[in-house]
């Protein structure tokens, strides 16, 4: 039964709907039961790795991906009816779940509105998780050995129609076995999303690889459940792929408009907006949604599994030692840079109020040498070390073409009606490294002006704004933002590191390299496990800090709000890097030596 569910689960849907029921059937019901734990969700084929002709239309898939858009509704037929046109007996059959009809030679469909019942979907433009580390991908990759469906349904199939298709299906363009009329019906409007082009194409998308068989893709959500699904979130679907040729929008020119209307009523709404929402599916297919889950992060070594890691204060503080080490070596022997880069790296947004970001922690590392002619800067060096350690990460060298030419923000565009990706449009969890360093001298241009207003906004309250052109909506995102920087950045409102160093050149290659496998599995362990640890301030701990911060007022009027803001969010960082839930006296005294380190050091370099 889990091999047919998996190679024809329309097939299975079908039964549940000729039994009858409520609601959807129980579909959702009946696949959750199948696919309840991790294990049974591995069985299904991935449509992240495994490349599409070894997939079939209709068979199961799972897909991990970011949604990149979200395009306008569309109606469907829910159920329809077939006609034997030789004894003239009748089927229901179920609708949901397809883009084309499927039935057996000698029926044919019944148009009648009585006896098809309408619904409504909406279809989300996925992509694979951008800036996704290689040994991310890999440790995903190792449990996608489900079985590979082959076609072996093809000498069976009957003539295929388009689900939003009315047309009598006689347009000699078509295929003979496909009837549907540019994927578009007479009743509804098909917005499918499209393969992204120019300039706010899906190769202007940073960190994906165009080399990896991962797919976008266009999924079909039905009912209430679109709700909870946002823009740039992370979501693992699990679904019907599909993959007809019928899908695809072709231009079809011809000499005489009104016969172009008429075999393709929405012909006029323009040629770009039908070419983006209706691509080839073998290039961006089709899914049909479920079961969803939305992730809260996307490092593979986070399981249930890895929770003991926790209750082990020891390895713990081995795992912390040697992040420590690891980092101390790549920023020039700097131990307290170190502390604050490791801090960096376990941030999070685990709240807002109206004006702040709570527990967002921008870094700058300041006084770093500046790259000579050729040579590998020092932000590209720790970058690369930085790959080796976390699940999804980002380096944007600071240049003035790149300032100046790329769009940072998400644009929509009206005449493909799509929304195009900026290079700031990443998920949560993603750490942005920012190269100031390589900053030559020159003018911004008014675009470059944009973009840096972007950063800057990005780092203090993290959000982004999505340009509508004629309005700006933003976005809140958990993107933490790490600068390196020859002098004071010019992204303000972040914790400036002066860099002292000891070594002359950084070594962190070499120490990730001196590390076993089983070490380096520890270190990613740690570093994702702490960061999802839900941390809380002891209320007796409450009084300390605010003892400790009119203290602070006394002896400097400068301190403000920020500054206690700072003091707290530093204070989880340092509790949860060493595993705990809860604030020690001693990390509050940890916390307390750090910032008095860093300040001596501001006022001495």
């Amino acid at each position: 039964m889990s091999d047919l569910i998996i190679s024809e689960p329309l097939t299975v849907i079908q039964g549940l709907f000729e039994k009858g029921g409520k609601g959807d059937w129980g579909v959702e019901a009946f696949f959750s039961s199948h696919f309840a734990t991790a294990d049974d969700i591995e069985k299904v084929p991935s449509l992240n790795d495994r490349p599409l002709h070894a997939l079939t239309d209709g068979c199961l898939v799972r897909y991990r991906c970011m949604i990149q858009d979200q395009f306008e509704p569309e109606y469907y037929l829910n159920t329809y009816q077939l006609v034997n046109t030789a004894t003239g007996g009748k089927v229901l059959c179920c609708g949901k779940y397809r883009d084309v009809f499927n039935y057996p030679p000698n029926y044919e469909l019944n148009e009648d509105p009585d006896v098809t019942i309408t619904d409504e979907r909406t279809t989300l433009y996925c992509v694979p998780i951008p800036a996704e580390t290689e040994w991310a991908k890999a440790a995903f990759r190792r449990d996608t050995d489900g079985p590979v469906v082959e076609d072996e349904r093809s000498s069976r199939r009957g003539t295929k129609r388009g689900l939003c298709d009315e047309g009598d299906g006689d347009d000699e363009w078509m295929d003979s076995d496909v009837q549907s009329v540019d994927g578009v019906s007479k009743r509804c409007k098909q917005h499918d999303g499209g393969h992204i082009e120019g300039d706010g194409g899906q190769k202007s998308l940073p960190g994906l690889d165009e080399k990896e068989i991962s797919v976008s893709c266009l999924v079909k959500v039905y009912g209430d459940s679109i709700e909870q699904f946002k823009v740039a979130s992370m979501v693992e679907f699990v679904g019907i792929l599909s993959v007809s040729p019928s899908l695809a929008c072709f231009d079809h020119n011809s000499s005489d408009p009104d016969q172009d209307l008429l075999l393709n009523p929405f012909a006029a709404e323009g040629a770009a907006e039908r070419k983006a929402h209706s691509p080839p599916p073998s290039l961006v297919p089709r899914l049909h949604c479920i079961l969803s889950r939305t992730l809260s992060h996307s490092n593979p070594l986070v399981t249930s599994g890895s929770l003991p890691l926790l209750k082990d204060s020891s390895a713990v503080g081995v795992a912390r030692e040697l992040a420590l080490s690891v980092l101390t070596e790549v920023l020039l022997g700097d131990r307290l840079a170190a502390e604050y880069t490791l801090l960096h790296m376990l941030s999070s947004v685990y709240g807002r109020t109206e004006v702040l970001a709570l527990g967002s922690f921008a870094v700058n590392i300041s006084r770093c040498p500046v790259p000579r002619a050729q040579s590998l800067s020092f932000a590209s060096s720790f970058f690369s070390v930085l790959q080796d350690l976390v699940p999804k990460c980002h380096i944007l060298p600071m240049t003035l073409a790149n300032m100046n030419t790329l769009r940072f923000t998400p644009k929509k565009d009206y005449e493909t009606n799509r929304i195009q990706p900026g290079t700031l449009q990443f998920s949560a969890g993603t750490l942005l490294v920012i190269d100031e360093t390589q900053l030559s001298p020159g003018r911004l241009n008014e675009q470059g002006v944009k973009n840096l207003a972007s950063l800057c906004h990005l780092s203090r309250w993290q959000k982004i704004h999505y340009d509508f052109q004629y309005y700006n909506t933003e976005f809140n995102c958990d993107m933490p933002v790490m600068v390196f920087s020859e002098g004071r950045s010019m992204i303000k409102d972040n914790c400036e590191v002066p860099l002292d160093p000891v070594a002359m050149a950084p070594s962190g290659d070499r120490a990730i390299k001196r590390l076993t496998e089983h070490q380096l599995h520890n270190l990613r362990e740690y570093l994702g496990v702490c960061r999802e640890i839900q941390y809380s301030l002891p209320t007796e701990f409450q009084t300390i800090v605010g003892d400790d911060f009119v203290a602070l007022r006394k002896v400097d009027p400068g301190v403000t709000a920020d500054t206690l803001h700072h003091l707290l969010c530093l204070a989880r960082l340092v509790s949860i890097s060493y595993g705990c839930a809860e604030m020690s006296v001693e990390q509050w005294r940890h916390v307390r030596e750090l910032e008095l380190q860093r300040k001596n050091r501001l006022l001495r370099l």
